[in-house]
């Protein structure tokens, strides 16, 4: 469990609380239940920073952090300077893309 500290413009700061099984990263599929978990709590507003979303999906792929739990604390860590623009942004979807391509492709192979 973690509490996330929602601050947006002209609104009232909100705490939610969020309760996030452990999950640790030890295959393809439970990366791909993490990425969904994630964009769930996106699309409840649970987390309203889609840049610091966008990050932490990066670190999960490249495996630099394997404990779920970890990563939903280094997102709150994260700030939106880490990515400025809209084009890092697009840049950023489009290698995360190419990234699952490829390993879908190689989990096919296999």
């Amino acid at each position: 469990m973690f509490i996330y500290l929602n601050i947006s413009v002209n609104k009232i700061p909100t705490l939610k609380v969020i309760i996030v099984p452990n999950i640790q990263l030890c295959n393809f599929n439970v990366l791909l239940s993490s990425i969904v978990f994630l964009s769930i709590l996106l699309s409840r507003s649970l987390i309203s920073d889609f840049n610091s979303v966008l990050t932490v999906l990066i670190l999960l792929s490249r495996s630099l952090i394997s404990d779920f739990n970890s990563v939903l604390t280094v997102l709150i860590l994260l700030s939106r300077s880490l990515i400025s623009d809209f084009n890092s942004v697009l840049t950023l979807s489009i290698l995360l893309f190419k990234l699952f391509s490829t390993v879908l492709i190689l989990l096919s192979r296999s």
